[in-house]
Parts: structure tokens; sequence; C-alpha cells
């Protein structure tokens, strides 16, 4: 166990202590009270649960936000783990970073800093500093660092600045490592993804980023179970510490950009179909894009979009190593399933909202489709209309499940029924924040034009001084 170190008077000696002075060693190490004391008998809780949080340039607010959600926690003070990932790039971040601690030392087993500076061969983004942030962790706690635990019992979990933890959660993460416990190798080779919502400040954001943002979430839901164990998890997921040792961590040159999806596909090819995706469905609460004004709002959701849509490199990434693997049977399953969440985005709104009604009027106005040629035309035509009602079938059930969880976890009153309506709105949306940046995106990999830089998501929230929202 470690002991917290007193307090010193002065900031200069409060950053020497932290190790935010001496941007050589890249990071800083905190370390708060712990007695290890584990909570059940069973593998789940019996677990070191860390969560790595990166940020860059965000409020301090909503950071707290995060923090104080995980500090509610029952057992946070024995069992937690927090990573806070800053970036050397951001000014200031050692403050910001010196404030956190003081604020929340005593509320978790251990508080650890690092800070990221940018390398020659990474992708700016939030692989390179979840990567760096995991192999700080893999070192504070192994022998001789500062929160000496055995490696196999630290799970962790990957968040965004802005993510809400429900303490079901981990109770639910505990419950699903128990059930598979029986052989401990299954613990590390298992990533754990729940499904998110977008709940805390959705009724201020303009209809077309908010109806994207739960559209996005509602595919997400869908994608999750899976009778193969494979999926890809959105924004947040969990994986044991064990797992990202053997996977060599994370990838931080440009083929991470997508660095959810992509450490899925380099669990699974590292350990030859091994990993399979275990979904926890207690949803993580996120903040919605917002910025200034609701033009400003979209635009920045178009970027984030853009920027989403860089990770259809993994196409290449996937069927390079399915064909390498090509004995391996699930991993035709996991490249089918890359393919569709690449290609649909950008291709299926040609189908419902133009192929389809086009090749009706050809037929009727013009030149009356005969044969092959009238078979294709309905091919099209049920094909649109499937791409409806497919889309339409995965709202509905997810909408429901949005309701149920809105009232019985986050305590929230949901919106009339008729709010399903707003979901006309993705006809404008598909273009916009799917075909335009998809095809931005796919031309830039095939030239090898590289992003002009690195936009963060405005996510603006304000809160009083009781850390209420305003």
């Amino acid at each position: 166990s470690v002991e917290m170190e007193e307090d010193r008077e002065g900031e200069e000696d409060d950053e020497d202590r932290m190790g935010l002075v001496d941007q050589g060693d890249r990071a800083g190490l905190y370390a708060g009270s712990s007695e290890g004391s584990w909570v059940g008998v069973g593998l789940g809780t019996g677990m070191y649960h860390a969560f790595i949080l990166p940020n860059y340039k965000e409020e301090l607010d909503l950071l707290r936000g995060t923090l104080d959600a995980l500090a509610n926690h029952w057992d946070a003070v024995d069992r937690y783990i927090v990573v806070l990932a800053m970036e050397n790039g951001e000014e200031g971040h050692e403050r910001k970073a010196l404030q956190l601690v003081k604020e929340y030392s005593d509320m978790f087993a251990s508080i650890l800093v690092t800070s990221h500076v940018l390398q020659s061969g990474e992708s700016p983004g939030k692989a390179p500093n979840v990567n760096w942030a995991g192999e700080k962790l893999l070192e504070h706690v192994s022998p001789g660092g500062a929160f000496e635990v055995s490696v196999d019992r630290v799970m962790v979990t990957v968040l965004d600045a802005d993510a809400l933890v429900h303490p079901l959660y981990v109770r639910e993460l505990d419950l699903a490592i128990d059930s598979i416990a029986r052989n401990p190798r299954n613990v590390h080779r298992r990533i754990f993804a729940p499904p998110v919502l977008l709940e805390r400040n959705w009724r201020e954001v303009v209809i077309f980023t908010r109806m994207q943002d739960l559209s996005w979430a509602a595919l997400q839901f869908q994608n999750l179970p899976s009778a193969a164990g494979v999926g890809f998890p959105l924004s947040v997921y969990s994986l044991s510490l064990q797992l990202c040792k053997d996977i060599g961590f994370w990838d931080t040159n440009a083929e991470g950009i997508g660095e959810d999806m992509h450490t899925f596909l380099k669990a699974f090819y590292k350990t030859k179909g091994e990993v399979r995706l275990h979904p926890i469905y207690i949803p993580i609460n996120l903040v919605n894009i917002q910025a200034e004004t609701w033009l400003d709002t979209m635009l920045a959701r178009y970027h984030q979009a853009e920027r989403h849509y860089r990770g259809v490199v993994d196409v290449a990434y996937a069927t390079k190593h399915t064909l390498q693997q090509w004995q391996v049977a699930r991993a035709w399953v996991v490249l089918f399933k890359v393919y569709e969440a690449h290609a649909l985005p950008g291709t299926t709104p040609f189908f419902m909202a133009i192929a389809g009604p086009l090749s009706e009027v050809v037929h009727r106005l013009y030149d009356p489709f005969e044969g092959t040629d009238y078979f294709f035309m309905k091919f099209i035509q049920v094909f649109a209309l499937l791409g409806i009602i497919c889309f339409y079938g995965t709202i509905i059930p997810f909408e429901l499940n949005r309701r149920r969880v809105n009232v019985s976890i986050f305590k929230i009153k949901n919106p009339p029924m008729w709010y399903i309506l707003h979901y006309l709105i993705m006809t404008f949306n598909l273009w916009l924040y799917c075909v335009i940046p998809y095809v931005i995106s796919s031309f830039r990999w095939v030239l090898c034009i590289e992003a002009s830089q690195y936009r963060v998501a405005e996510k603006q929230m304000k809160f009083n001084a009781n850390r209420q929202r305003l």
C-alpha cells in the first residue's frame, strides 16, 4: 500500500512532488492512499479498476463531473485507480492536474497523472495519450511501482473526459468477470463495452446535432450483441491490463485514429481470434457537442464526424490481417462487420434517397425497364426500403430502452413519445454528417493527404459553485 504524502506549502513544492516540473521524464506520478482491501471473494470484486481519463483543453468543471461520478461509487476509495492522462501540449495542464489531485486524492485508492508528449510518427488524438497512460499505469502497479498490485488483477476502463460512469456499470463488470473466471485466461481475452447515451445536455443542443448523436448511439447499441462475440466499442470500454500488455498497448500511428474500434481489431488479431466483445448493458452518459452558437455546434459536429471517418483505414487493416489469418473463421465475421461499419454510412443514403426513387421515375416517365434491368431496378428500390425499415427497426427499441434507463438509472424526465418523429431530420443529417465527411476522409487516405489539424470537440457546459448544471 502507498500512503498519501503530506501536503506541502507552496505550489512549486507541490509540482516538484507530483513530478510535473521535469518534463524530460514525460510523466508525473501521483499516489493516493490505499489499504489494498478487496471487497469480495469473487475475482470480479477482487479486481482493481483503473480509469484512464484522457483530456486535452477540457474544462476543469467537466473533468470534475466525471471524477465526482466515480468518487460516488461505494468502493472507489478501496479499488479505483484514476489515471489523469494529460497532454504536454496543453498550456497549464500541470496546474489543472495538480488542482484535481488536491481535490480528489482522498477519494480513490490511487491517482496517477501522466503527461504525454507527442512523438515522431504519432498521430494526434486520443490513442497516443491513452497508450502512454496505459504504459505508465503498468509501471505504477508493477513491482517497485508506487502502487504495487498484481497486474492480472487490474481492469482498465478507457473513458472520454465527459463520461459519467454509473456504479452499476462497475458492478455488472465485476459480475461479468466472475461469470467467465472459471478459466482465468478468459478474463484477459475479453473487451467489455457498454452502450452510450447522451442525456446530459441534449435539450440545449441544436436538433441536427442532437439527432445525429442519438442515431450514432442507437447504431452502436445494436452492434453490441453478437453470438460470435464480434462488435466494436464506442468511446468507453474496459479490458484487463494484462490484455493491454499482451497486445502491446494501443497503436499510436495514423492507423489508430479510430481508437475504440481499432483497439478491438488489434486485440483480436494479436491474439489470433481469441478476444471477444462482452456487452455490459449499463449505459455511460456522455455530452453532446455544444459550441457558442447552433451553427458553430453543427460545424463542430461535422469536424468530429470527419475525424471519426478517418477510421476507414481500418478496412485495409482488417483486410490485411484477415487474409493473414484466413483459417480463423471468426476473422471473416470481423472483416464483414468492419466493411458494414464503414461501407454503409457512405453508400446507403444514395440508395435510400436517390437511387430508389430515381429509378422509379425513369421507369415511369422515360424508358420502362424490362427483363434483367427491371429486376435490378426493383432490387435497388427494395434495398432502399429495407434501409429505412432497418433504421427505424434500430431506433424504436433503442428509444424504448433509453426511456427505461432515463427513469430507472439516470433519474431524469423523458421527452414525449412524439419526439421520435425528430429522427426524420436524419434525411438531412445523412448527407452532412455521413456521406460528405466519409468521402472526404476516404479520399484523404487514397491521396495520402494528411488532415491539416486535430480539432477538439467543443463541449461547453456551465456549472455553479456547487458543481451543478446551470
